[in-house]
């Protein structure tokens, strides 16, 4: 696959209730991705897999492109923004630069949906102080627990001045919360209707959605996240992914 040009895009959608920013930005790097297998050749990999077998990793022969892509919820009644995850952040990002050529400030962002505790999901938190952050309590308890992720804490407020919540809640009206674990072990899908912000678990939609079982090497338990695919699949409606290229969406009829 070709390399990834640096090209930013703003997309928008739209209905009578909300208005959808799409803020995608192509990244530097490539994706390799794993699955879970026993199979000795990757032909028979592509083709299948059984999980009666042991676990090991095989790597596959192709580079997916990737973006990291920050979506912003519009709702039109009372112009209230809604951010789900934020990026990496001023330092290594580009989104305060993409949101101030959408008229977008900072300060409008009344509340950010975290997806899970990652660097380019939690990174841009510092730089929307008004904010009010929301996180799983399950994915905040497992971060905690986690020394490999301790270093993110220096982008998240104080616990106490986070919103932790359960799955199957509403976490601002309109925005339910389901549980896809897998890629963290509390990573979150937020459902819009039938709009579903799918975060990591899913990176490579043209070979993942066909073949669930190939799973990121940014997966933390593979077997889990392809469970989490497989049950994604059962959504029908527009996904939207952190790391889906342009315009960041995927329909699932």
């Amino acid at each position: 696959m070709s390399d990834i040009t640096e090209e930013e895009h703003i997309y928008k959608s739209h209905n009578k209730s909300l208005l959808l920013y799409h803020l995608v930005f192509p990244a530097k790097y490539r994706r390799k991705i794993f699955t879970n297998s026993v199979e000795k050749s990757l032909k028979e990999v592509c083709i299948g897999i059984s999980e009666r077998y042991e676990v090991r990793f095989v790597e596959i022969g192709v580079y997916y492109a990737g973006s990291v892509n920050v979506f912003i919820v519009e709702f039109k009644n009372d112009k209230k923004r809604v951010m789900i995850d934020a990026g990496f952040g001023a330092r290594r990002g580009k989104l305060l630069t993409e949101m101030k050529k959408a008229d977008i400030t900072p300060e409008s962002i009344s509340d950010i949906l975290i997806t899970h505790i990652h660097p380019d999901h939690v990174g841009g938190l510092p730089d929307f102080p008004k904010a009010k952050i929301h996180i799983a309590q399950e994915e905040y308890e497992a971060w905690a627990k986690d020394p490999s992720r301790k270093y993110l804490a220096k982008y998240l407020p104080e616990k106490e001045n986070l919103s932790l919540f359960a799955y199957c809640t509403e976490v601002v009206p309109d925005l339910k919360a389901i549980k896809a674990a897998g890629h963290t072990p509390g990573h979150t899908v937020f459902q819009m209707k039938d709009r579903y912000f799918v975060g990591d678990i899913v990176h490579a939609v043209d070979l993942q959605i066909a073949h669930p079982f190939f799973s990121s090497r940014y997966d933390m338990n593979p077997q889990e996240a392809a469970a989490s695919r497989r049950k994604l699949k059962e959504f029908r409606g527009e996904w939207f992914g952190a790391h889906i290229t342009y315009p960041g969406k995927y329909r699932n009829p």
